[in-house]
């Protein structure tokens, strides 16, 4: 952590530019049945406190190879977090040689009534949730932010600013997390244009426990998300 933190993420701010740690770190995160503490962790969060280093997560195959592309030829250090719940997704991949571009986000999934900024793993199940609520006539717009640092704000924004309504949804802890940096940024920026609260859907501050149905407890699901969204939209329909 030192090394990452204090030493490769300054070295190029520290040399005026002179000296670059072309790095890339690939981590696999998640908390998973059977992992328990030892194994199982959501700490990106933790490493968007640290200017220099730029952090990847990549949710399709196809972005998994462009993403990591794009790292490998940045010249100071990425970390890739890799959600394991993605691992066994099959997807579409282009062929030879091509790049996804660090700092912008995807818009998953289109819709007018509320917007789900996500990424990694949660992104299938804000997927799986909005399927839920268009059988209810609810219309949601999915963010999957892809790159966390550099952050794509303007996609964030935009998407909201259309939605007036948001959830931020993160597989990490609340507290101190990545979901309170985004729920800050939108209030910020949009607080006049909102219809309700931010709401933020994330891990409960423990640590991972081994027990499958515990871990079930501990992580966002999708009757989660769905509850969140009926709260936002007012009896059910959102407008």
């Amino acid at each position: 952590m030192d090394q990452l933190a204090s030493h490769a993420a300054r070295y190029h701010y520290m040399t005026g530019g002179r000296v670059n740690v072309p790095m890339v770190v690939r981590n696999k995160f998640a908390t998973r049945p059977g992992g328990g503490p030892s194994h199982s962790s959501c700490n990106h969060g933790a490493f968007i406190h640290f200017p220099g280093l730029k952090i990847i997560m990549p949710t399709t195959p196809a972005d998994a190879k462009g993403l990591l592309l794009s790292a490998i030829r940045d010249p100071n250090p990425v970390l890739c977090f890799e959600s394991h719940h993605l691992y066994g997704q099959r997807g579409p991949v282009p062929e030879g040689d091509y790049t996804v571009p660090i700092g912008i986000a995807a818009l998953r999934r289109e819709g007018k009534d509320l917007t789900i900024v996500t990424c990694g793993g949660m992104v299938l199940k804000a997927d799986a949730a909005s399927e839920v609520l268009k059988q209810k006539g609810i219309e949601i717009e999915i963010v999957d932010l892809r790159s966390l640092a550099p952050l794509d704000k303007k996609s964030v924004l935009d998407s909201v600013a259309k939605t007036k309504r948001a959830i931020v949804l993160d597989e990490g802890p609340m507290i101190g997390g990545l979901s309170a940096e985004i729920a800050a940024m939108i209030q910020e920026n949009l607080f006049s244009d909102l219809k309700g609260p931010v709401l933020r859907i994330a891990a409960q501050p423990i640590p991972p426990p081994h027990s499958p149905p515990l871990v079930d407890a501990m992580i966002p699901d999708v009757d989660q998300i769905v509850d969140a969204v009926m709260r936002l939209a007012e009896g059910g329909k959102a407008h």
